[in-house]
């Protein structure tokens, strides 16, 4: 689905001027903005792996169904930084309890997890995908 950014990248970053780091959280806000209020429905379909800003692009989604073998992750902590960009969107889809477990944690977990914290709605098997995509968007 999406790992995310380039975590080696971002933890470069660090050392870039101030104005750089401002203009490109920036930019990825407004992303998230715009796929939060986008004013037609979002569907994520959620295969392979999820991490971090991708993450944030299913939270952000309205309706979010995965492929049982998905593999989901806040990543951002084993860098010693925390998904303040997504935050906002993650904390909506699974609440403040599992939020503070997977971002300071940076634990990966499945999509039958994913979808008891209420990330995706739906875990379903990776060849049943597709119909159950269908199926939501009928």
């Amino acid at each position: 689905f999406c790992a995310g950014a380039d975590l080696e990248w971002m933890a470069r970053q660090g050392a870039a001027p101030r104005e750089t780091n401002r203009d490109d959280a920036l930019r990825l806000a407004r992303l998230f903005e715009a796929l939060d209020r986008c004013p037609k429905p979002t569907v994520a379909r959620v295969h392979g792996a999820c991490f971090g800003g991708g993450l944030g692009l299913v939270a952000a989604c309205d309706v979010a169904l995965a492929a049982g073998t998905a593999r989901f992750c806040l990543s951002e902590a084993r860098i010693g930084l925390l998904p303040a960009t997504i935050g906002p969107y993650v904390l909506r889809a699974i609440g403040h309890r599992a939020a503070s477990r997977y971002m300071l944690g940076a634990e990966p977990f499945d999509a039958a997890e994913a979808a008891r914290i209420g990330l995706v709605h739906e875990a379903v098997d990776e060849a049943s995908l597709d119909a159950a995509v269908a199926r939501v968007v009928a």
